[in-house]
């Protein structure tokens, strides 16, 4: 079906990514993260989302790095959007004709893929101070955090 009616596949895809973008940023780090994920007035999960990436993306700037040159970036850059495009395919094989999103698709599928992207970074892009003990601190307090509001929903239950 997938190759027979290539312009439903592609509508079916950006469809998900329209709708069900903000799941897919979501369970790339875990998901529902507390308990007060359900509640319109306090989103805690969102902040505890945004805190990882802004880690992460540090974390990606920090010197000292090595930096890989142009044709092992370009390697990572193509194998990483393989294997994306794979485990979008495998989710579409699954999705019944009828849906209108893509049925199943998680945004954890794609973390085999994070280290292959992240080793492609600009050399130029990089920050001017090492930061990576306060980096480590700062990720097991956002840990800490998220572990808190997993107890509160235990015990809210």
């Amino acid at each position: 079906y997938i190759l027979s009616h290539p312009l439903d596949t592609l509508q079916l895809c950006v469809r998900s990514l329209v709708e069900l973008g903000d799941h897919y940023v979501k369970t790339l780090v875990g998901g529902t993260l507390s308990y007060f994920n359900t509640s319109k007035d306090l989103n805690i999960a969102w902040t505890f989302v945004a805190a990882l990436y802004l880690l992460l993306a540090l974390a990606w700037l920090s010197p000292g790095q090595i930096v890989l040159p142009g044709r092992a970036k370009a390697l990572c850059l193509f194998s990483a959007l393989v294997c994306c495009g794979l485990a979008v395919v495998g989710c579409i094989s699954w999705t019944p004709t009828y849906y209108t999103v893509i049925y199943g698709f998680q945004g954890r599928y794609l973390l085999p893929v994070l280290p292959l992207l992240l080793s492609v970074r600009p050399k130029r892009l990089t920050l001017t101070a090492d930061c990576s003990y306060g980096l480590v601190y700062a990720a097991v307090l956002v840990g800490l955090g998220a572990l808190l509001n997993v107890f509160l929903a235990v015990v809210a239950r």
